[in-house]
């Protein structure tokens, strides 16, 4: 919207959320999950295991409600989509356009002031492993370290879309309507002609009216579920058969540690230090913290009823981590009469990586001094020794044995030269219908290996002055 704004384009944005910034920002956490989350944050996948996959809903998107975590697309990863023969996408070629972003956006590495102790615990561990390791790069600017990035910062420091881009795409004239829930692309003898919406009430989320815009190009941004889910519906976009198909998530577990001194880990960034040692591997470990009282800290933690409750008289001393694993895409997003239904089930191979991620943890925290550490994985209530890491890590386990999140999906209507393979062009352009264009998570080739916000930015601002130039 900015790029095409900024270019003297008239622009349109829809979106079905509120808006979740400024006057309009969440009191409570509560207010938080619910207000901006899609389905409350109750999102998940169909299949073996069942996955947690949170959205979020609202002007912003899920960077309102993101971590804030900014990693470029890995070198390795450019050359990869280079090698499919995509214009213009080699680390050389996206180098400018991930400093103008990260430039809007203020993206630049954790301060000490924010680290919190678990960014100083985690990088005390991998230090001691010898672990290639490093500060999170995120996008936030005069962050006080409130802890709850992902349930919509209070104070506007994460330059999310709603307090970056966005506002400067309406001071160069773009127009945004919230509430309002598209549900079919307008199409005039094969070319994409404008939109149909349905603006809901905020309050109670019914119907209230309707809204159509008139457009010459059409770009959804709806992301890999709902964008694919809204072009199957209409029949649009399916000529190569990829449509929906191909669908990553980054599948994870949560590793929690308990030390003998009080660390209040929810002090600080979400999400401040990072250990890549093994992303070649298809592994990245993060540091990060719920707030107190939000109920999914009692999934890294073992034990139910009377146990569980003298864990959490413990959660002062606790640190965690995450894993992101770069999956095979074996997913995939059908739509019913409304919304979709996300497919997926774990391969054999992203098995062992979610253990090696989890058997790293465990060793990180140990190094750093960890009394204990809670794998969640069966026969595995606690983790005290080495020797307790590497019979994990040799243990059988089963994909039904994890408990798994994911928060980046993507690849669903990629990009490719061939439309027999592929959905887009190298721009995300629809390679079967004029004039409409996806510009967000969907066009991916591949994993990005590491948190894609900033290679989904980068290439929406890169399609969308490629548009520019053909409208203007």
């Amino acid at each position: 919207a900015h790029e095409l704004a900024t270019a003297g384009l008239t622009v349109v944005v829809l979106e079905e959320g509120g808006q979740a910034n400024g006057t309009h920002r969440p009191g409570t956490l509560d207010d938080g999950l619910f207000g901006v989350y899609r389905d409350n944050g109750l999102t998940n996948t169909f299949g073996t295991p069942l996955i947690s996959l949170p959205m979020g809903r609202a002007v912003g998107g899920t960077t309102v409600i993101n971590s804030g975590t900014c990693f470029r697309t890995p070198e390795w990863i450019l050359h990869s989509w280079s090698r499919l023969g995509l214009d213009r996408i080699s680390p050389d070629d996206m180098a400018p356009i991930f400093d103008d972003v990260e430039d809007v956006i203020g993206v630049a590495p954790v301060p000490d002031e924010t680290l919190g102790a678990i960014g100083a615990v985690f990088r005390r561990g991998a230090a001691a492993l010898g672990f290639a390791r490093g500060r999170i790069r995120r996008n936030a600017r005069h962050c006080h370290g409130h802890g709850r990035c992902a349930f919509g910062c209070p104070i506007d420091a994460k330059q999310g879309m709603a307090v970056s881009y966005l506002p400067r795409a309406v001071a160069a004239g773009a127009r945004v309507f919230a509430h309002c829930r598209v549900d079919r692309i307008e199409m005039q003898s094969g070319r994409a002609a404008g939109v149909h919406a349905v603006a809901h009430d905020p309050l109670t989320d019914s119907p209230r009216s309707e809204l159509r815009v008139r457009a010459r190009a059409v770009v959804l941004a709806a992301g890999a579920i709902f964008t694919p889910a809204l072009l199957a519906r209409q029949h649009l976009a399916g000529t190569s058969g990829q449509l929906g198909r191909n669908l990553v998530v980054h599948p994870g577990a949560g590793t929690t540690a308990l030390f003998d001194e009080a660390l209040h880990a929810w002090r600080g960034v979400m999400q401040s230090y990072f250990v890549d040692a093994k992303l070649r591997d298809g592994i990245l470990l993060e540091a990060t913290f719920p707030p107190p009282g939000i109920g999914y800290s009692a999934g890294s933690l073992p034990g139910i009823g009377l146990e569980m409750k003298r864990y959490f008289a413990r959660f002062p001393q606790m640190a965690a981590c995450g894993s992101i694993i770069s999956d095979a895409g074996s997913g995939r997003v059908t739509p019913p009469r409304r919304g979709a239904v996300i497919r997926y089930s774990l391969a054999p191979d992203d098995v062992r990586k979610v253990v090696e991620g989890i058997a790293a943890a465990c060793e990180i925290y140990l190094a750093a001094g960890a009394t204990e550490v809670y794998p969640m994985l069966p026969g595995y209530t606690a983790v005290r020794t080495r020797g307790d890491v590497e019979r994990l890590r040799s243990a059988r386990i089963r994909r039904s044995d994890l408990k798994l999140s994911a928060y980046h999906p993507m690849g669903t209507a990629r990009m490719g030269t061939d439309p027999a393979s592929s959905v887009v062009d190298a721009w995300g352009r629809v390679h079967d219908a004029d004039g409409l264009w996806i510009l967000d998570a969907s066009v991916m080739p591949s994993s990005t290996a590491v948190n894609p916000q900033i290679t989904i930015m980068a290439l929406a601002a890169r399609g969308a002055r490629r548009l520019a130039d053909q409208l203007t």
